[in-house]
């Protein structure tokens, strides 16, 4: 799972430079909306990667070597509830990168500093 969560960090990163570029290089104006979305998808990436992650893999060794029956049910316990956080914490990510990609993919406003009748020969 940590290799998923180093190639999603790496993917959030090239949508922020994307939009980071779209809107010096080519005039767009802000849209709220889709940076705000790709900021929350870089923050659950974050919590993914470094809180319930490593979380996960500390409940799992707990419960497979751990000598105490109590601890050991326990640690399975927490590692349910928290396996279930990280699925629907994936979906939610899942979900917002297809709104994401249906907004990127759509026709774009005018740009802000060119008319398209300047390109004309």
């Amino acid at each position: 799972m940590s290799h998923y969560y180093v190639l999603t960090m790496a993917c959030a990163v090239v949508a922020l430079l994307h939009f980071l570029a779209e809107w010096l290089y080519m005039g767009r104006p802000r849209r709220k909306f889709s940076f705000g979305l790709v900021a929350v998808l870089f923050i659950l990436t974050l919590i993914g990667s470094h809180a319930v992650h490593p979380s996960l893999v500390r409940l799992n060794r707990k419960h497979y070597t751990s000598t105490q029956p109590a601890e050991r049910e326990s640690a399975g316990r927490n590692f349910r509830v928290l396996h279930v956080t990280d699925v629907v914490l994936n979906l939610l990510m899942i979900g917002s990168l297809v709104v994401y990609v249906s907004r990127v993919s759509s026709p774009s406003e005018t740009l802000r500093f060119m008319r398209p009748v300047q390109f004309r020969g």
